[in-house]
């Protein structure tokens, strides 16, 4: 039986877990994929949705998955002053646009990416060239953290952006991935798998941006997998502005090679229920890799957050550093393992958890992890919870600021630090803006931010 299975999954789960089954026939590739999708979709159909019996769900409930019943990939239509506005200011790179969890080509421009690199949808590069992923798909099957939902993906993913970055070549703008999902009449299923491919000393950066619409109901299950070469530069950032009615799980799994860089930063905004693994092997000397990220809670969101980092040879480097606001009713889970195996001599690693509490109805739990196996390490990790300043908040007000607008402050200024880790600056602005939305009185705040904002650039 499957490490991830249970003896007794609950009804809810081997009911949705038939629900999903019966997708799998509209589903099709060539000979090694159908094997690799019957065998994840065996793995699922035994070990049903991911339950609190599991360490790592053990914090996440998504028995509500089975009320929203949702329904296979419908695609559909956006106008392009909607996606006009949701683009990177000044963007001249490629944009490839998945609307209800199908691609979009009408508004889609993939050749745009420039020179050395081959930006495609994952249902035409299968069609056209499936030799090409052959090595690469699926990946994430040798991650530890990888669970059930992430067998559900290779089952079913019928789309997404795959990025093929030639050696030496530099993909000079950010390609732009946009994934869209407006109201339908029934909740919409989208499982989309994303893959990276960066060639010896090449350089790419990818701005995967979810939306959905309000009253928008779903469940977006999306897996990105990298594999970095030897001396690559890759860089990822995700952006959850989901629906209130939206439940996203979303994967990232690295496999970095000798002297690969590869950063990644997740600002999870918005959404009913947010679930964001994270998997990297460094599997060669020299391998480094930078986790940043944001999670905002309020009302009743649930932000789960958890990553494993695997240090296998000598000389890796591994930062990471989260931050968490939570409101309202809101829950947050935080729950990040580094291990250095025992051939990972010389690793340089360091781990960091802090959260903000602003309301005593909201929660957190968080556990930084570290498993050492080798004697010639330098590894520390931490974590903070805690509340608004009174005397930052009695000095603000003692300047005419009213009680609203003081907390957004000090609260911008404790989540703005991980908006410097952005490197794209009009994708700076537009977090900015996001996160300023969330906040009460956020016009107000504005003027700080604007200056924040210049310093930063």
């Amino acid at each position: 039986m499957s490490a991830m299975a249970t003896p007794n999954p609950s009804p809810a789960t081997s009911a949705l877990a038939s629900h999903f089954s019966a997708m799998a026939p509209a589903v099709a590739g060539p000979a090694w994929l159908t094997e690799r999708r019957d065998a994840a979709l065996a793995s699922f159909k035994q070990a049903g949705l991911p339950g609190r019996h599991l360490e790592t769900f053990k914090y996440t409930d998504l028995s509500g998955l089975a009320k929203l019943s949702p329904q296979a990939a419908s695609g559909g239509d956006i106008h392009a002053e909607v996606l006009k506005a949701l683009l990177l200011s000044e963007h001249s790179g490629a944009v490839v646009v998945f609307v209800n969890g199908k691609f979009h080509a009408p508004l889609s421009k993939l050749d745009r990416a420039g020179t050395g690199v081959s930006v495609s949808n994952l249902a035409q590069k299968l069609s056209d060239d499936p030799e090409a992923l052959e090595g690469v798909f699926d990946l994430s099957a040798r991650h530890k953290g990888r669970h059930s939902l992430h067998d559900l993906n290779t089952a079913l993913a019928s789309d997404g952006v795959v990025i093929e970055v030639d050696r030496n070549a530099v993909v000079e703008q950010p390609i732009h991935a946009l994934y869209i999902n407006t109201e339908t009449a029934a909740a919409n299923n989208a499982q989309l798998r994303n893959i990276i491919i960066a060639g010896e000393s090449s350089q790419v950066t990818l701005v995967e941006q979810h939306i959905g619409a309000p009253n928008s109901s779903y469940f977006s299950n999306v897996v990105t997998e990298v594999q970095a070469g030897s001396n690559a530069d890759v860089r990822h950032y995700l952006i959850q502005q989901d629906s209130e009615n939206g439940w996203h799980s979303n994967g990232f799994f690295v496999n970095q090679s000798r002297d690969s860089r590869v950063g990644s930063c997740q600002f999870a905004l918005q959404g009913r229920l947010l679930r964001n693994d994270v998997g990297v092997h460094l599997q060669a000397e020299g391998a480094e890799i930078h986790l940043d990220g944001l999670y905002f809670g309020n009302g009743r969101q649930h932000v789960d957050t958890q990553t494993r980092v695997d240090h296998l040879k000598p000389h890796g480097i591994s930062r990471e550093f989260y931050r968490g606001v939570l409101d309202g009713r809101s829950r947050g889970v935080f729950n990040g393992k580094i291990v250095v195996h025992p051939q990972a001599q010389k690793t340089d690693s360091e781990q960091n958890n802090r959260n903000l509490l602003l309301s005593k109805f909201a929660e957190i739990d968080t556990k930084p992890e570290l498993e050492i196996y080798a004697d010639d390490v330098v590894c520390a990790h931490g974590v903070t919870v805690g509340q608004l300043d009174e005397n930052s908040l009695f000095y603000l007000r003692s300047r005419g600021i009213s009680m609203e607008t003081a907390r957004s402050v000090l609260t911008y200024a404790f989540a703005a630090e991980t908006l410097n880790a952005i490197t794209v600056a009009s994708l700076r602005q537009k977090v900015r803006d996001a996160l300023l939305s969330r906040l009460p009185g956020g016009e107000q705040v504005k003027a700080f931010a604007v200056a924040d904002f210049e310093d930063a650039k």
